[in-house]
């Protein structure tokens, strides 16, 4: 019986300790355990254990035992609707990243791509003659619009852009739409004017390659009203004006007859007169009149020394009594070797005289600013105009555009040039009344000329239906740059440089201001 009574005790003194146990459970306890010694011992025990376990320190469980235990019991749910959910997100993910990477990839490859490839014109609107000569008529009130290949640098291209007539560019405006430039979206052009138009290899992508070669085209506009050209006054007095133009004139043609010689490639360079314009109309240039004083010089000099055959008597002249007596004296080749001797050190000091004049004269003419940057750019212009004659020399100028062609008064030189599209170049000298006032003609946007250009237009025969009506009422002023060469005559206005080669023929380049 004792044994079974200290099994029953013993079970119920871990709950007496924690407090779990019940009264009646206690007081049996209790009773037993004043009787036994045994179950007292085992009872000190489970006390004694107690006691060490809370001196221990406290030890946790790992996290990954403790998120494994909560999922399995507290989180069990929401951790199941949270697995299915990032399941889908992180696919989502995976997708949005393939989708990123495909997309840097393809403007990697398509960027590299376009990197490559040479920057080109690919249309235009009207597009580029297929043929020389080929006549283009565009309406006044559609744009023109110039298409590229690739994304533009727009600065560049618009500085590499250039138009005749010149203040044409500045008027219309330039606009984007993409990679097509246009021109002209908000004005309309000019009735009946020829236009021209270039983009020089200045103009680059915007990863700065260079345009693969230029572009040009042009075109004629049409007409808002029919054209009436005014009756332009007989001028009676033109054939006395171009003998007054020999002076002027002759800055242009200072190429002596040798230089009508030299451009025998150019059409109508037969002549001095022919070789300004190509009409034969041209500025008085008088130039074969110029080289017949030089002919008369030779003969003289020939005739005072031939008729005397004796070499003794010039040196005998202080003296010329005692010439027949000293015979025998005079007979002596002493007097001879001497003269014979002089002539070797004259012609001995001649040669070295050449090396120092070819030593002092390649010094070089530079050709800088922009005529320098046209002339050293353009291997067919060096070979045309040959090397430069003199330095550059400032101007000061008058500008006026027309329909057909532009005018330029150099007032150093007193002259006007008149250079017309699809045709030659003159020059003529400047009128002398200049009270002529503009008038508006026939169109809107034209006008008939006033001032010296007017007068010009008026008293030269045919020019008015040669260049037109003037695209503006007034002239303008500005100071610019001219240079003679060997074939011709370079002149740098505010935005373009003009070319012109003896012979009638002349080209333009475009340039930004300041450069």
């Amino acid at each position: 019986m004792a044994d079974h009574s200290c099994r029953d005790c013993r079970e119920l003194i871990s709950a007496f300790i924690d407090g779990e146990a019940s009264g009646e459970d206690n007081v049996r306890l209790r009773q037993h355990l004043a009787g036994c010694a045994d179950c007292r011992a085992t009872l000190d025990a489970y006390r004694k254990i107690g006691g060490s376990l809370k001196v221990l320190p406290a030890v946790y469980a790992p996290q990954h035992l403790t998120e494994s235990i909560f999922a399995r019991t507290i989180d069990a749910e929401p951790r199941r609707l949270f697995l299915i959910t990032s399941r889908i997100g992180y696919s989502l993910a995976a997708v949005a990243s393939l989708l990123l990477i495909f997309v840097v990839a393809a403007y990697l490859i398509i960027g590299g791509y376009q990197r490559g490839i040479d920057p080109t014109v690919t249309s235009s609107l009207p597009p580029a003659p297929t043929e020389p000569g080929q006549l283009v008529i565009w309406p006044l009130n559609q744009p023109i619009e110039i298409t590229f290949n690739k994304q533009m640098n727009r600065e560049s291209v618009n500085a590499a852009l250039g138009m005749q007539p010149p203040r044409e560019k500045e008027r219309l405006g330039l606009t984007w739409d993409g990679n097509t430039l246009i021109i002209g979206g908000n004005e309309p052009f000019k009735p009946e004017t020829q236009y021209e138009i270039k983009i020089s290899t200045d103009a680059t992508d915007k990863w700065g390659n260079p345009l693969k070669d230029a572009y040009q085209f042009g075109f004629t506009t049409s007409a808002t009203l029919t054209t009436v050209q005014t009756p332009t006054p007989t001028a009676t007095v033109e054939p006395a004006v171009p003998t007054q133009s020999a002076p002027s004139t002759a800055t242009a043609q200072a190429t002596h007859p040798a230089t009508v010689e030299t451009p025998a490639d150019d059409d109508g360079a037969t002549a001095t007169p022919t070789a300004q314009g190509g009409d034969g109309t041209g500025p008085g240039t008088g130039s074969g009149t110029a080289v017949v004083p030089v002919d008369p010089i030779p003969p003289t000099p020939t005739t005072q020394p031939m008729p005397t055959p004796e070499p003794i008597d010039p040196i005998a002249e202080p003296e010329p009594t005692s010439t027949p007596t000293p015979l025998p004296t005079a007979t002596e080749p002493v007097v001879l070797p001497t003269p014979t001797a002089t002539p070797p050190p004259t012609a001995t000091v001649t040669p070295p005289a050449p090396p120092i004049a070819t030593a002092s004269t390649p010094e070089p003419i530079p050709v800088i600013g922009a005529i320098g940057d046209v002339y050293w750019s353009d291997q067919t212009v060096q070979d045309r105009l040959g090397d430069p004659t003199a330095p550059a020399s400032t101007f000061v100028t008058d500008q006026l555009e027309f329909q057909n062609g532009v005018m330029l008064l150099d007032q150093t030189g007193t002259h006007i040039y008149v250079l017309m599209f699809g045709a030659g170049w003159n020059v003529y000298p400047t009128p002398s009344q200049t009270d002529r006032s503009p008038e508006v003609g026939p169109d809107d946007g034209i006008f008939i000329p006033g001032g010296i250009f007017g007068e010009l237009w008026f008293s030269e025969p045919g020019m008015s239906d040669e260049i037109g009506y003037a695209l503006t009422e007034f002239h303008i002023s500005f100071t610019g740059s001219v240079q003679t060469f060997e074939g011709g005559t370079m002149l740098a206005t505010l935005t373009t440089v003009y070319v012109i080669y003896d012979g009638g023929a002349w080209d333009w380049f475009t340039y930004s201001a300041g450069t």
